[in-house]
């Protein structure tokens, strides 16, 4: 499969995205993550895959609804 800008470079890249936000969010606070953010899109060129997958950081930062990172554990709550 040809690398194509429009569709992304896999199917699983924006649930990546979602998982490194919430890294950055743990690590480094919201103040800093902004700042991070935006320092990581004004470093990568433009029209480049990286500064596509920064602003779709951006937005899911923007959103401020990301949701816990699941582990695959099974829970047996009939105990």
């Amino acid at each position: 499969m040809a690398f194509d800008y429009f569709s992304g470079a896999g199917h699983a890249w924006r649930r990546f995205a979602q998982i490194r936000l919430e890294d950055l969010l743990d690590q480094r606070g919201r103040e800093r993550t902004r700042a991070y953010i935006a320092k990581r899109i004004a470093r990568s060129s433009w029209g480049s895959f990286e500064r596509r997958r920064w602003k779709y950081i951006e937005r899911l930062f923007g959103q401020d609804r990301h949701q816990p990172r699941t582990i695959g554990i099974a829970v047996d709550h009939d105990r």
